[in-house]
């Protein structure tokens, strides 16, 4: 059981390190397109640079939280959802 729980663990960062990776380029495509007239390479290779970490970091720490939230409910409490009848 230690090992399907780590395994599931890791498969929800896994998840959220992707989410936040998709939430971060659809934030800097917006502020591309946004800021298409002042744009200055330097300061956006920065700001991009510290939403990767942001994002990133975030990422796992949604991940670990939401793994370990979902573990509890399935696989302690077993709620699953009623069958329609």
């Amino acid at each position: 059981m230690k090992i399907k729980k780590i395994a599931y663990l890791f498969a929800s960062i896994v998840l959220g390190v992707l989410l936040g990776f998709l939430l971060r380029a659809a934030i800097e495509i917006a502020a591309l397109y946004f800021f298409i007239d002042n744009f200055d390479w330097p300061t956006w290779l920065l700001i991009s640079q510290i939403l990767t970490a942001a994002f990133s970091i975030l990422g796992v720490i949604f991940g670990y939280w939401i793994g370990k939230r979902w573990w509890q409910i399935v696989y302690v409490e077993k709620r699953y959802a009623k069958k329609w009848k």
